[in-house]
């Protein structure tokens, strides 16, 4: 979904991965953990770049009920209505 995508910045002195929450033209606000983020001045980025990882916390396959992981993927097909109909995911 185009609001959770990751990505991964580097400084001259760290490496972040996360989600764009906020962006303006000097500085990136990036979501690492929930209710987490750190701000980011565009002057210090060395690289950016988008991940095909997902921040989604791994083995959450297990602890979710099937009912409950079949909810999460429709909310997150949902989030992109030109994406996907409805009645494909149902």
């Amino acid at each position: 979904v185009r609001e959770y995508e990751t990505y991964q910045i580097k400084t001259s002195s760290e490496t972040y991965v996360g989600i764009i929450r906020e962006e303006s033209p000097d500085m990136i606000e990036l979501g690492i953990a929930p209710e987490t983020f750190v701000r980011i001045d565009k002057s210090d980025i060395v690289e950016m770049q988008q991940t095909d990882v997902s921040i989604m916390p791994q083995g959450l396959d297990r602890i979710l009920s099937q009912q409950e992981l079949a909810d999460l993927m429709v909310f997150l097909l949902l989030q992109d209505q030109d994406y996907v109909r409805i009645k494909d995911i149902l």
